[in-house]
């Protein structure tokens, strides 16, 4: 799967659980989601459950979604998912 493509759905399940100002004018790859999109731990592991949700058969640790900073680290956990390879993800 094309790395768009992730970010895409990645950003896209950002934007439809947490519609906010502050992550509207914030969000981009590089966006920290505590201090620039104002996230909770418990909204980044909910977070985490929604992508795995997007996902054909993936999931992540409790540890990997804890350990989430940037909206970076979530696509590249995504992109480095082996079920992921060659898989469609709904956009």
């Amino acid at each position: 799967m094309a790395i768009m493509d992730i970010s895409h759905m990645v950003m896209g399940a950002i934007l439809a659980n947490y519609p906010t100002d502050t992550v509207d004018k914030n969000l981009s790859p590089t966006a920290s989601l505590s201090d620039d999109l104002g996230l909770s731990s418990m909204d980044i592991y909910y977070l985490g459950l929604c992508v795995e949700k997007e996902m054909p058969r993936g999931s992540f640790t409790d540890e990997q979604i804890m350990s989430w900073r940037t909206v970076q680290d979530i696509i590249d956990s995504v992109a480095q998912n082996p079920d992921i390879e060659n898989k469609e993800i709904p956009i």
